[in-house]
C-alpha cells in the first residue's frame, strides 16, 4: 500500500509541474498575439508609401504576367496530342510514347538504346506505367499499350 501512496504522490507531483509548464506556455503565447496585433495595427495607421520595385522583385513576386487584351492567345494543346520537338517530355512520357509507337511491342534492351536511360530507371518507370494501366505485357520483357 506504501507503494501505491508514493506512485500517486509522484503522480500528483508530475502533474502539478506540467500544469505550471502549459500555463507559463499559455501566458508566453498570449505575449505573443498581443504584439502580433499591436504590429498590425501600427501597420494600419502607417499609410504604405510606393517603394519603387525592382525587375527582379516583380520576376520572384509575380507568378504569371498579365495578358495584354490586344495580343492574341495561343490555344493549349490537347493532352492527347503528341507534343513538339519543342518541349521536353519528361522520361515516363519519353518511354510511354517509344512503347505507344512501337506495333508489335518493345523489350528494355530497345529503350536502353533509344532513349539512353538506365535500365533500373526504365523498370521502375514501366512499373509505373504498368501500375495505370497504360503498358501491359506481351510477353516476358515485351511492353505494349494497355
Amino acid at each position: 500500500m506504501k507503494e501505491f501512496d508514493i506512485f500517486i504522490q509522484s503522480l500528483s507531483d508530475g502533474l502539478k509541474a506540467f500544469a505550471k509548464g502549459v500555463e507559463t506556455v499559455a501566458g508566453q503565447l498570449d505575449d505573443f498575439v498581443q504584439s502580433q496585433q499591436a504590429d498590425e495595427e501600427k501597420q494600419k495607421e502607417k499609410p504604405e508609401e510606393e517603394t519603387p520595385v525592382t525587375p527582379l522583385e516583380k520576376a520572384a513576386g509575380s507568378k504569371e504576367p498579365e495578358a495584354d487584351p490586344s495580343e492574341p492567345v495561343a490555344p493549349k494543346p490537347s493532352p492527347h496530342e503528341e507534343p513538339e520537338d519543342t518541349q521536353t517530355l519528361s522520361a515516363t512520357e519519353t518511354i510511354l510514347q517509344r512503347i505507344l509507337r512501337a506495333r508489335n511491342g518493345v523489350d528494355i534492351e530497345t529503350l536502353v538504346k533509344e532513349t539512353g536511360y538506365d535500365r533500373r530507371k526504365i523498370y521502375n518507370i514501366i512499373y509505373r506505367l504498368k501500375k495505370r494501366n497504360q503498358v501491359k505485357n506481351k510477353s516476358k520483357g515485351v511492353y505494349i499499350e494497355a
